[in-house]
């Protein structure tokens, strides 16, 4: 196994590499772990499409901008999005009720507030701009934004906001907790490769912090195995 000096060098040749361009994407192997990066007093990129998600347990398929890999796996071309919290690039499910994970009744999907919420016309909707909550999106470079502007079934006054972000040609994403004024009680917050094989969960039924940017990403780009920090 090759040795790389120092970890200021090995971190100085991952930006070179990330720098050269979509030939060192970020590629993570098959279902291997992520790394989570959490960042505070994070905002919200607002939708400018909605994608006609305005509803109770239900999703709506989206075409990306661009291929999508996660945990090593696709490309992924649609992503199945629940009003309950869930992005699916597999399966097509929107149960109200929340697991820990792994759940095995999804496969290969980001969760980044699942819980029992609505995106119809909802007392709570008039928190969010025009008065009307669902999900938006909107498309930055080469960064996917996708917005919930939802309200939790049990309180429909209150706001669940949040958004997950897809970049193209790297195998990360990030999910940014806005305002959950459920506090995320009684959500789970994570991923999951397959249908659990390897999976990473930041919250459980217990609180989340608003602003907040959850950071998942490969520990190091692909080309990098096989070397160590010395």
């Amino acid at each position: 196994m090759k040795a790389i000096e120092s970890l200021a060098v090995a971190t100085a040749l991952v930006g070179v590499m990330l720098a050269a361009g979509p030939s060192y994407a970020q590629v993570c192997a098959p279902c291997s772990p992520y790394s989570l990066l959490v960042l505070v007093a994070q905002s919200i990129v607002p939708g400018t499409t909605d994608i006609g998600n305005h509803c109770d347990d239900c999703t709506t398929t989206v075409a990306l901008p661009f291929p999508v890999f996660i945990y090593g796996q696709g490309p992924f071309t649609t992503v199945n999005l629940s009003s309950n919290g869930t992005a699916q690039f597999v399966s097509n499910i929107s149960p109200s009720t929340n697991t820990c994970l792994p759940s095995p009744s999804h496969e290969t999907t980001i969760f980044p507030h699942w819980d029992d919420l609505m995106t119809d016309a909802q007392p709570g909707c008039s928190a969010y701009p025009g008065g009307a909550c669902g999900i938006f999106t909107s498309l930055s470079g080469g960064i996917f934004n996708i917005e919930w502007r939802a309200v939790y079934a049990a309180v429909p006054t209150a706001v669940a906001h949040f958004e997950l972000r897809l970049f193209a040609n790297e195998d990360n994403f990030t999910i940014v907790i806005g305002t959950l004024v459920g506090g995320g009680a009684s959500a789970t917050a994570g991923a999951q490769c397959d249908t659990g094989t390897v999976f990473h969960q930041f919250s459980c039924n217990t609180p989340m912090q608003n602003n907040t940017a959850l950071v998942f990403f490969c520990p190091l780009p692909v080309e990098l195995t096989g070397f160590t920090v010395e």
